[in-house]
């Protein structure tokens, strides 16, 4: 996470008896940490060293780093392309795709 992004939640103290503020406030805060975690942010720096990356796509999600021949790549969302010559049809429940 970014530094510039986080927060310490404050927590307070636990109260001996139950007090609807101190509890909206752990719940609110709750909240704050987890859309940190998943917004974490810009990152920056000079270097970075990325290690034990897979060397396929397979089994990735959309967003997520893999290295092919010393290249980094990024795995898109599918996009369907075909080759020149190949055709596909289709109805409910059935696929045909053929090529030359």
């Amino acid at each position: 996470m970014s530094g510039d992004n986080w927060t310490n939640p404050n927590f307070g103290r636990v109260p001996q008896e139950y007090d609807k503020g101190f509890f909206d406030n752990l719940v609110r805060q709750i909240g704050v940490v987890l859309t940190q975690m998943h917004f974490p942010g810009d990152i920056e720096g000079s270097t970075i060293r990325l290690e034990g990356l897979p060397t396929s796509p397979s089994g990735l999600k959309t967003g997520q780093v893999w290295v092919d021949n010393g290249v980094l790549k990024i795995v898109f969302p599918s996009v369907t392309v075909f080759p020149s010559g190949t055709e596909a049809t289709s109805a409910t429940g059935i696929v045909t795709v053929s090529t030359p």
